[in-house]
């Protein structure tokens, strides 16, 4: 595991993804962390480095890492992401409305238009029907 905490910032690194996390019981001589999976150091603000030979006394900074990686990597219950989805294709035929519309009066023909505007209500009732 790479480790970076940058105390400044409140940023912590584990592997390269990056969040932001109360670190009030660092010690606040330190600067900042760095831990290549094997060694590291610890800079402090007078701008020395002391050496790493392991980051045990940062397990409760990388546990509230992990807490966070979590909550941030759950997967949306099953309404919430159809909601999404259904925001998302609503905003496609939002977007593609315009040109149907142009289509429908230069062909004289309605029916596409008909069709998208019956799918956008039928997504319309089922996002209320969702988010009750």
């Amino acid at each position: 595991m790479r480790l970076t905490i940058v105390a400044e910032d409140k940023v912590v690194l584990v592997d390269g993804v990056t969040y932001t996390l109360d670190l009030t019981e660092l010690d606040p001589s330190i600067r900042a962390v760095q831990w290549d999976g094997v060694r590291g150091h610890v800079e402090l603000h007078d701008m020395t480095n002391v050496p790493l030979a392991g980051i045990e006394e940062f397990q409760p900074i990388i546990a509230r890492w992990q807490a966070a990686h979590e909550e941030a990597t759950r997967p949306l219950p099953p309404d919430v992401a159809r909601s999404a989805e259904i925001m998302d294709e609503l905003a496609a035929i939002d977007r593609k409305k315009p040109h149907a519309l142009t289509d429908a009066v230069l062909a004289g023909d309605y029916t596409d238009l008909r069709k998208m505007e019956e799918r956008a209500e039928a997504l319309r009732e089922e996002w209320r029907i969702l988010n009750k």
